[in-house]
């Protein structure tokens, strides 16, 4: 299974989209890994797809008679979610930065994404005929242009400028302050800053943290070619203290930190850790 990431050519679209992802493999094969929580989302579009879903267990299998592209997303996941791939795959993803998604499609994220995994189907009139030209390229360039060009066309600001603000100051690791505090310095009552964190970010504020501390720890270790100090680590992601951490860690990825660094397949440029089964 070949995977290939690249990161957006335009500046606008880099505001808002962490990288697109090209998985294909060139025969059959049954292939299975598995996707620890993030702060990301991720938008798939694959061919001749059929999914099982599971609660935290996805099945994707290749049905040669189907002709429609297929989509899904994910919702804001909070255990690791695994994959199985059957069949021989062609499969392009988008991967969203907090509150990007926000910007292209209409719908409220938690609206759409109930589930850790769930297919989804945009309401735009021509979103058949985009991913059917989109697959119809030959080659990864034109595929990426071809995304690029799609998603200016439906780049749509909605109005969530103060909202913006509290999810920077929750992704910041300097930040001491609390989410009431922080709620309160935007001008947000909590409640309301709650509703908006659930609608557009899948979960809720202090979650959301729980997932930036854990996805910055993993960042600090690879960034250190994994020799860097657990205690360390723990401390700078805001952590209390490193019982706190290993559990923490153990909750998010089932696995001790000595553990998931061991078993995960790491590719560091894109702070992506993934365990392939």
């Amino acid at each position: 299974m070949k995977i290939d990431f690249i990161y957006p050519n335009s500046e606008l679209l880099k505001k808002h989209i962490e990288c697109f992802s090209f998985v294909q493999t060139s025969q059959e094969v049954e292939a299975e890994y598995v996707m620890y929580p993030n702060v990301t989302t991720i938008l798939s579009l694959s061919k001749q797809t059929t999914l099982q879903i599971q609660n935290n267990f996805v099945t994707v299998k290749i049905n040669p008679q189907l002709n429609e592209i297929q989509s899904d997303i994910t919702g804001r996941f909070l255990v690791p979610l695994h994959f199985r791939y059957c069949g021989k795959f062609d499969e392009i993803n988008i991967v969203f930065k907090p509150l990007g998604f926000a910007h292209f499609f209409p719908q409220l994220y938690s609206k759409i994404a109930l589930q850790n995994y769930q297919l989804f189907r945009p309401d735009f009139a021509d979103w058949s005929n985009f991913t059917k030209q989109l697959f119809d390229y030959d080659t990864q360039n034109k595929r990426v242009k071809c995304l690029e060009n799609y998603l200016l066309q439906k780049f749509n600001p909605p109005e969530l400028e103060r909202f913006s603000q509290v999810v920077d100051c929750l992704l910041n690791l300097e930040e001491t302050r609390s989410i009431r505090e922080i709620s309160f310095e935007a001008g947000f009552h909590q409640k309301k800053l709650e509703r908006l964190c659930v609608n557009h970010l899948g979960c809720s504020a202090a979650t959301f943290r729980r997932i930036v501390r854990f996805r910055h720890s993993i960042k600090l270790r690879l960034a250190e070619n994994e020799a860097k100090d657990f205690t360390d680590i723990s401390h700078q992601s805001n952590f209390s203290d490193q019982p706190y951490f290993n559990k923490e860690f153990r909750k998010l990825s089932e696995m001790s930190p000595k553990e998931f660094f061991k078993a995960t397949w790491k590719i560091p440029e894109h702070n992506i850790v993934l365990k392939v089964l």
